[in-house]
């Protein structure tokens, strides 16, 4: 599972949605400012929420 982090508030990711486009994983995570949200693959995770993520899974 591919897991992007973005610490700034950019959401521009073009090698990381290249790689997603290519391989097609089922799911692609990237941790960042922006609010929690499923678009496609990609799963947005707030960065305050990092801590907890390990416990998902």
């Amino acid at each position: 599972m591919p897991v992007e982090v973005k610490a700034g508030g950019d959401k521009r990711a073009s090698s990381f949605k290249g790689y997603v486009n290519s391989k097609k994983p089922k799911f692609a995570i990237r941790f960042s400012e922006r609010n929690l949200k499923k678009d496609g693959a990609f799963v947005n995770i707030p960065l305050y929420l990092a801590p907890r993520f390990a416990k998902c899974f």
